[in-house]
């Protein structure tokens, strides 16, 4: 009986051993715990990382602009529309083909959901269903 009394302390022993340098350890090697180090980091990086996109995605807006729209409109075949944006056009009944974009339009895009945007869509972004739903009404401009 003492047999297992004395193989269990010592077990308990070992465990509280471990228990004790692992605790140790982890203190030793934690993470900073400066709550302001860490909130400037990561505004640092969040920040760094919204610079590039955004630089990159103005690099790409301002290279794609609207040609001027010639006296009887503007083909939307001549824009080389593919992908997503041609099946949104598609699905809402309009011939990509056949249809032409009128000053009209463009000025009511622009109103509907400004400059910026539709500059996006002209350099290859598809408008989101909010955008949709505003765009919509444009398509009757005259």
């Amino acid at each position: 009986m003492r047999h297992f009394l004395l193989t269990g302390f010592i077990f308990l022993g070992l465990a509280l051993v471990a228990t004790v340098a692992v605790f140790l350890l982890t203190r030793m090697y934690s993470l900073p715990t400066d709550i302001e180090t860490l909130k400037e980091e990561a505004q640092s990086a969040v920040t760094d990382t919204l610079q590039v996109v955004t630089s990159e995605k103005a690099e790409q807006i301002a290279s794609s602009t609207l040609p001027a729209l010639p006296e009887g409109g503007l083909p939307l075949s001549s824009l080389n529309i593919e992908g997503a944006q041609k099946k949104a056009l598609e699905a809402a009944g309009i011939d990509t083909n056949t249809f032409v974009i009128t000053e009209a339009m463009l000025t009511c895009a622009r109103d509907a959901v400004g400059e910026a945007r539709v500059a996006a869509f002209v350099a290859g972004e598809s408008p989101s269903l909010l955008e949709i739903g505003r765009l919509l009404p444009c398509l009757g401009a005259s």
